[in-house]
């Protein structure tokens, strides 16, 4: 617990500094002789995680004025409480643990008829790496019932996935039209997070749809 309370204390007192000083994270740290790689190391995360293009979104949120480190009040530790770094001018979002990070970008559009949305991600934990890119469209009648529970069907699915380990790496690819519940595509994206990636295809292969394509590639692992 005094780590994390010393953690907590380096990550307020570095927001406020900001916040004063109406300077980004990344000046900040420059003003106090501080890399990036440092911060980080500092407050927690394993930095032999962070591949060169994680990295870089890492970078580019730091030189955003509003980007800040968030952490709950209630964490308790880095093997189980996440520590996010935020912007509400960027699409990037990036949570850790002590010894996993995840890179997510989001984007919404929407019309008079269809709610359109995609989402890029890239999990790493030890030598294991997920990626994912999901396009999601959402037929705005369909939100009207069980918004809540989210049992509604998804008009479009199609989700891209890509997994390496060491010198492994295997895929696979799925479109699912009109049946698929978002209740269901949530629970997939839970897999993913935990890196049961056969569980993931297992489920997508079975799941009834009158209209499912399955990408040509598909490899298991």
């Amino acid at each position: 617990m005094e780590e994390v309370r010393k953690i907590k204390t380096i990550i307020s007192r570095i927001n406020r500094k900001c916040d004063k000083e109406s300077i980004s994270l990344s000046d900040a740290l420059n003003n106090l002789g501080i890399t990036i790689l440092n911060y980080l190391e500092i407050i927690g995360l394993d930095i032999n995680l962070l591949s060169d293009d994680i990295l870089k979104e890492i970078e580019d949120l730091f030189m955003l004025p509003d980007t800040r480190i968030v952490v709950s009040g209630s964490m308790e530790d880095l093997e189980n409480d996440e520590i996010e770094i935020v912007s509400k001018s960027s699409k990037t979002t990036v949570h850790f643990k002590t010894n996993k990070i995840s890179v997510n970008s989001f984007t919404r559009k929407e019309d008079e008829e269809f709610i359109y949305e995609e989402e890029n991600t890239s999990i790493l934990k030890n030598k294991e790496k997920i990626k994912y890119t999901l396009q999601v469209t959402i037929n705005k009648i369909d939100l009207k019932t069980r918004i809540i529970s989210e049992k509604y069907p998804l008009s479009h699915m199609n989700i891209k996935v890509t997994y390496m380990k060491e010198n492994i790496s295997k895929n696979f690819e799925f479109t699912i039209n009109h049946d698929m519940l978002k209740s269901d595509l949530n629970y997939i994206i839970r897999l993913l997070s935990n890196f049961k990636f056969v569980e993931a295809f297992a489920i997508l292969n079975r799941y009834p749809a009158s209209i499912k394509i399955i990408g040509k590639n598909n490899e298991l692992v």
